[in-house]
């Protein structure tokens, strides 16, 4: 049986949605693997009094369930675009869990389609500080982000997954820089100030480990552009059988945003489902009788554009 340490970051905002995405991993995992998972929250008693968490603490490929406490070392660090200080979690991970010198961080508007084992057990980080998926590229001025963030070349990455090696973290004191840099207004927060200071000692993963809204309009448009080094085999796999990431303001459970369905079906399979929840939510932004035809085709362009 293979052990994979996996650690969340939340806050009272997305309680269930953190539920669900845990259902997921676990729903998806291979049959000889096991996740040890850590949530860092200031919100655990919320969670464990949610109806459905006792199932999935239970469930045969949960090892534990660990709530972790987040420390003030973050409480002045920059907030922009309504994302929380929790985003900054993932930095205190290699000192908040010193039990392990690898370990995976994923975002938790997120939705996994396929196990982890591949990924953890295959990629090799002994030269590098972490391994994520490049952002992706819509432009040549967004192709040159982070180099004039700072960074040595333009292999940007999105920090919703993430595998960090610990270990050397923890030995070159970059979770230090980290908690010094957090302090800064960067525009995209923790995920520049760890593009910034992995620079050339970031590992680059296949597009289905965090296949996110612009990666699915290009190929749903057939416009993935040559900044992006992707063919549509590797896009179609990840779309069908890799991480989905709700990225961006909308998302499933506040509006009609790219395969909003995948995440209400997950959550009509959890078993922390909930009736009220899902008319509540569902029918806020379904129904389109009140709308003027103008209202509709807005809210359609949404839907299929998410814009």
């Amino acid at each position: 049986m293979t052990t994979i340490p996996i650690v969340f970051a939340t806050d009272e905002n997305l309680i269930i949605q953190t539920g669900i995405c845990i259902y997921s991993l676990l729903s998806s995992c291979g049959q000889e693997t096991q996740y040890d998972i850590y949530i860092i929250t200031d919100y655990g008693k919320k969670m464990e009094a949610l109806k459905g968490w006792v199932q999935l603490k239970n469930n045969p490929h949960c090892l534990d369930i660990h709530f972790i406490k987040s420390n003030n070392e973050i409480s002045d660090a920059y907030e922009v675009r309504g994302i929380t200080k929790a985003t900054y979690y993932r930095l205190l991970i290699p000192k908040l869990i010193p039990v392990y010198d690898k370990i995976i961080y994923s975002d938790v508007d997120i939705i996994f389609k396929c196990s982890l084992n591949e990924i953890y057990e295959d990629v090799d980080l002994s030269n590098y500080y972490i391994a994520g998926v490049r952002a992706y590229i819509e432009n040549e001025k967004s192709n040159n982000y982070g180099i004039e963030l700072g960074c040595t070349d333009s292999d940007y990455i999105n920090a919703g997954f993430l595998i960090l090696n610990c270990k050397k973290i923890r030995e070159d004191k970059i979770d230090l820089e980290w908690i010094k840099l957090g302090k800064r207004n960067f525009l995209y927060q923790d995920q520049d100030i760890i593009n910034l200071s992995c620079d050339t000692k970031k590992y680059l993963l296949p597009v289905k480990y965090n296949f996110t809204k612009q990666h699915y309009q290009a190929f749903a448009t057939h416009t993935v552009n040559s900044f992006n080094h992707i063919d549509e085999r590797e896009m179609e796999e990840a779309m069908r059988h890799g991480v989905t990431h709700y990225t961006g303001p909308v998302k499933p459970w506040n509006g009609l945003c790219y395969r909003h369905e995948d995440w209400w079906c997950m959550y009509q399979e959890s078993p922390l489902f909930d009736i009220d929840y899902y008319h509540n939510r569902v029918h806020s932004f379904v129904s389109m009788k009140h709308l003027s035809l103008k209202g509709r085709i807005k809210l359609l362009i949404k839907y299929f554009f998410d814009i």
